[in-house]
């Protein structure tokens, strides 16, 4: 069943920390849905129309935010609370959807993938591995 979104601009317009998250996956809401914080931002640029930077935002530090954690920024001596993925620019990285990701948490490894995909040599393109 089709479902509207809130008025997201005029909520942060009006001074409201909007955040997304998710917690449909493969469920009747969202049938193709992976618990991925990229996902849902690049969902909320298509359907939310929110830039990347803002959707981004809004599944990292506003989801912080809004659960009463504190933002944690990228610098030396600041607790390292982050995922990593490999891409040119934050919209690069929500549009590609690469499985390639590091996860760390309190400081440790908690998860890392990895995803290689192997091209026919000649093939347009191709690369030997990505």
């Amino acid at each position: 069943m089709p479902r509207g979104l809130t008025a997201i601009a005029s909520l942060r317009a009006a001074g409201v920390t909007v955040a997304g998250g998710g917690d449909n996956a493969r469920d009747p809401f969202n049938p193709l849905g992976r618990f991925d914080p990229m996902e849902t931002a690049s969902l909320l640029v298509l359907a939310g129309h929110l830039s990347p930077r803002s959707a981004y935002d809004a599944v990292s530090g506003a989801a912080r935010t809004v659960m009463g954690l504190a933002r944690t920024p990228i610098e030396p001596g600041a607790p390292a609370e982050l995922m990593a993925v490999r891409a040119d620019t934050l919209a690069d990285a929500m549009a590609d959807a690469r499985a390639d990701r590091v996860v760390i948490h309190q400081g440790r490894l908690v998860c890392r993938t990895q995803h290689e995909r192997i091209f026919p040599a000649g093939m347009p393109g191709a690369r030997a591995s990505v």
